[in-house]
């Protein structure tokens, strides 16, 4: 793989194997760098329960009582009065999202709950927001739940809770990864392969 820096560097990357890049030897040196951008929940754009933020605190520690944000459920209008709706900051360019969500062992609980779920994106905060194609509804889900998809740019970034076993919809922490090599954004497939990186404008 060949990629150019907004300097007109020209580098190689070869592939060898489990998602591991051997770079040029010749090249420049490649910085290689993973971060969390999930953050700034919205309150005011979820329904009845409690949004305080803990869902993007980076904290795994949960109690009964706190380390989560949660909505009840089902609604009939579940965009509006279901979603955790995050502000991202500014336009980022996503291509992975790995939640965890409540399944009652901190409570202990003898039959883990599940939840049912979709992930929307947006660049405008009254939207319009559009589904996560690659995704879809997700059923079932309990504890961390890691999606690949096709990559998006994105300001901001929305769990939409349809249903789950308890009443509520709990989610403990959101993850958004995002991977640059030289400060450019990267694309990954369900196997971890890198798949494309970026332009100088950040698109894939």
């Amino acid at each position: 793989m060949r990629l150019t820096d907004a300097d007109g560097t020209s580098r190689h990357l070869e592939q060898f194997g489990g998602g591991a890049y051997m770079r040029d030897p010749l090249a420049g040196t490649l910085a290689l760098k993973r971060t969390n951008v999930a953050r700034g929940i919205i309150p005011t754009l979820v329904g009845a329960g409690g949004a305080t933020g803990a869902s993007t605190d980076g904290s795994y520690v949960i109690t009964t009582s706190s380390g989560y944000d949660y909505v009840y459920t089902p609604h009939t209008t579940p965009e509006i009065d279901e979603s955790f709706t995050y502000d991202l900051g500014e336009p980022k360019t996503l291509s992975e999202a790995r939640l965890f969500l409540w399944d009652g062992a901190a409570a202990g609980e003898a039959t883990p709950r599940e939840h049912t779920y979709k992930l929307q994106y947006a660049n405008a905060l009254a939207g319009p927001y559009t589904d996560i194609a690659d995704v879809g509804t997700v059923t079932g889900a309990r504890s961390w739940q890691t999606h690949y998809f096709t990559p998006v740019k994105a300001r901001y970034f929305r769990v939409v809770a349809l249903d789950s076993t308890s009443g509520a919809f709990v989610i403990c922490e959101l993850e958004l990864p995002v991977t640059t090599v030289s400060e450019s954004p990267v694309a990954f497939d369900a196997n971890r392969r890198m798949t494309r990186i970026a332009d100088t404008s950040g698109n894939l």
